[in-house]
């Protein structure tokens, strides 16, 4: 059978090009020699016209609404960018829920994503981000989480100010029980912050706050300047030697009530 040597047009892919070439061929010895044979070949262009295109590998550094990423995801949206990592609101294929994908900026972040996989795959609480798997997206490190809501705390507050005396008393209980937990289960946060904690609803349609974001969480204790103004204690250098304590965990826990209170941070 005789095989075309230009390349397929526009919207016609290359069986269906061979189709119409092979049945209207000038040369009537050229063409199909049998019905059979046409209505073979017409299979197989229905086959192509319905088989759904490769997957697109985009890299999630530049991926955008509807892109599909590695590993059968669909970004509902761009959440945004740390300093280690990128975080997608994704679909995974055969799942109607949103989840959160962490991809690692570029190799040199594996270390640090690993290492808030590992923590956060033993942390179960309902006020702390869930782990789903750690896998590989473009060669990079990735995190599959469970979102921690459509809002930040830090956005409430900015948004509609101070919370009122229940929300405080409910959210604040909440968050001391998360930290409360980090402590029992010897992990450190390390950056905790009204950035870091979402907003969520539960199973029964109630909002309570979810802490995530555990980039931070193995940075070694001599290390005191990992974290986020006015949010790090300032003391920590007058420590004997200079090191990061729990105490300073607390600090950041009791800066981020008092914002929680008041609106805006303590001078």
């Amino acid at each position: 059978m005789l095989k075309t040597t230009s390349p397929p047009s526009d919207g016609c892919g290359a069986r269906q090009q061979e189709l119409i070439q092979f049945a209207t061929y000038p040369d009537l010895l050229a063409r199909y020699d049998s019905i059979q044979g046409f209505l073979d070949d017409l299979d197989r262009v229905e086959d192509e016209l319905t088989t759904p295109d490769p997957e697109a590998n985009v890299d999630p550094s530049i991926a955008s609404t509807g892109d599909r990423l590695e590993g059968g995801f669909t970004v509902i949206k761009r959440v945004g960018r740390g300093s280690s990592s990128d975080a997608l609101l994704v679909r995974k294929d055969g799942s109607e829920e949103e989840q959160i994908l962490k991809v690692a900026c570029d190799i040199g972040h594996k270390e640090r994503l690993v290492a808030e996989g590992e923590v956060l795959a033993r942390l179960h609480h309902q006020n702390i981000v869930a782990h789903r798997e750690t896998s590989t997206v473009a060669g990079r490190t990735a995190l599959l989480l469970k979102s921690a809501g459509a809002k930040t705390l830090a956005e409430k507050i900015r948004d509609d100010g101070r919370l009122s005396l229940d929300m405080l008393q409910r959210f604040g209980e909440e968050l001391m029980e998360a930290v409360n937990h980090l402590e029992s289960e010897g992990v450190a946060h390390r950056d905790i912050k009204p950035e870091n904690i979402g907003i969520a609803e539960n199973r029964n349609k109630k909002l309570q706050l979810v802490l995530f974001d555990f980039s931070l969480c193995r940075t070694p204790a001599d290390n005191i300047t990992a974290g986020t103004h006015p949010y790090l204690d300032p003391f920590l250098s007058l420590r004997r030697p200079p090191r990061w304590d729990l105490y300073a965990e607390r600090f950041a826990l009791a800066v981020t009530l008092y914002e929680m209170a008041v609106g805006q941070p303590p001078v």
